[in-house]
């Protein structure tokens, strides 16, 4: 037995559709939601009566709560039945509903706008019908996508994802477990359908199975086709990614972006100088997430020459924790230059235990006349030798307004670093420093004061 539940609501001037899925299995009951439900966010919540913790952290808890709840829904079982369904032979509680939404839906074809009784009987087909049932079975197949280990079944989602050809956001998660990205990646063969229509494409390859070599060139030729792609978000935390030649050079193509995350988290990447050419072709960006966490790189060189012509950039947060043998950040920190519209700025270096030099990146601070938000995390970076150019670029920085700087409190250049913090930043700032954890929080108290003002 189960059931359907369907919320409509607008944000921002768009419609959302969003479902709930009820089924019951002998005496147990199974709820399948789109996003977190009350019970998701109670169970984390009451999990820190005694210890509050912030907003944030219960949200990621709550996700953490609703992705164990869909684990135990029985996927396989709904998923055929979910693909195969038909708007013409469903049911409702009275037949009169059945006919007014049968005719409603009818009349959305152009062959029968003169229907205007809702209470005959509709027609048996028509195209509309048709679309409803592909938007249909590609909403099915999208969300059961995680929990699909089957091939088969995989085969049927991906030819329901490939017939909605009126999608234009899609986001997946690769089941754990799954295929990676590669020859036959039913992903890759899906998107390539979509075309003109696909603005917003999410790929989370995270909990697939990592014992072999990524090859993302294949998803990169489909990518080419998105020619109206806005937003692109790729996570390979854990798969062994070892060059992006082929991607990057895909990459580039993609015009329109304005919005790119790449997580390449513990997967083994040795360079990106490929990817930091790429980047500087995509001139539309807004906002770029790059993780490079624990990744095998030395430089990084390309990468932040790639960043300086991205004159539209306004948030910029790079990844680079654990990345050892990094030892210098120079073009990223000259890339500062050209990146004037920027107005949040994030860089970890936390654990970059060779890194030894910052001086450009403090000296080319002032260049960003925009700049808001400011984070900084120089955690155990044992070798840095002078950070007196961070505190004179923190001077010029004029527009800023917030400032979290984590830095090696054993370390003697970090000396005075609250007192160094204030005369940086001048008068109207508070300023807390967390000496137990090497942590300064600096916020705006009076926004008519000018940041760096003597």
């Amino acid at each position: 037995m189960g059931a359907m539940m369907w919320h409509l609501k607008d944000q921002s001037g768009e419609a959302i559709y969003r479902y709930d899925i009820g089924i019951a299995v002998a005496d147990d009951a199974h709820i399948f939601s789109d996003g977190l439900t009350e019970k998701d966010l109670k169970t984390a919540a009451n999990k820190h009566l005694l210890s509050p913790v912030s907003e944030r952290q219960i949200h990621e808890e709550a996700i953490e709560v609703a992705e164990r709840r869909a684990r135990s829904f029985p996927a396989s079982r709904i998923v055929p039945k979910a693909l195969d369904t038909h708007i013409a032979k469903a049911q409702a509680s009275r037949d009169q509903d059945r006919k007014q939404i049968l005719n409603t839906v009818s009349q959305l074809d152009i062959v029968n706008v003169g229907i205007m009784d809702l209470d005959t009987e509709p027609p048996e087909n028509c195209l509309a019908y048709r679309e409803v049932d592909q938007r249909l079975h590609a909403l099915f197949a999208a969300a059961f996508w995680p929990f699909a280990l089957d091939r088969r079944l995989q085969k049927s989602m991906a030819q329901a994802l490939s017939a909605d050809k009126w999608r234009t956001k899609l986001k997946l998660k690769a089941p754990s477990g799954g295929e990676l990205p590669g020859e036959g990646d039913l992903v890759a063969g899906a998107i390539c359908r979509f075309s003109d229509n696909l603005t917003r494409l999410e790929l989370d390859y995270s909990d697939a199975k990592s014992e072999t070599i990524v090859q993302l060139d294949d998803l990169g030729h489909k990518l080419e086709g998105l020619v109206n792609l806005a937003h692109l978000s790729l996570d390979l935390r854990g798969c062994w990614v070892m060059q992006l030649d082929g991607f990057a050079k895909s990459l580039a193509t993609l015009k329109n972006l304005l919005e790119l995350k790449l997580v390449f988290e513990d997967s083994a990447l040795r360079e990106v100088d490929k990817l930091g050419q790429a980047l500087g072709e995509l001139l539309s960006l807004r906002e770029l997430v790059i993780d490079l966490t624990r990744c095998m790189l030395s430089q990084v060189n390309e990468l932040g020459r790639g960043l300086e012509d991205l004159s539209n950039l306004t948030i910029l947060d790079l990844n680079f924790e654990g990345v050892e043998e990094l030892t210098q950040v120079d073009d990223l920190g000259r890339s500062l230059r050209g990146l004037g519209s920027l107005v949040e700025l994030r860089l970890n270096f936390r654990n970059c235990e060779s890194l030894f030099q910052i001086n450009e990146l403090g000296r080319n601070l002032p260049a960003l006349e925009n700049l808001k938000i400011l984070e900084l995390n120089f955690q155990s970076c044992m070798h840095l030798r002078n950070v007196e150019e961070l505190w004179q670029g923190l001077h010029g920085t004029r527009s800023l307004r917030s400032m979290t700087l984590l830095y090696a409190q054993q370390r003697l250049v970090w000396k005075g670093a609250r007192t160094c913090a204030k005369a940086a930043l001048g008068a109207g700032w508070k300023i807390d420093d967390d000496k137990e954890i090497g942590c300064i929080t600096c916020d705006l108290e009076d926004v008519d004061d000018e940041p760096g003002s003597p």
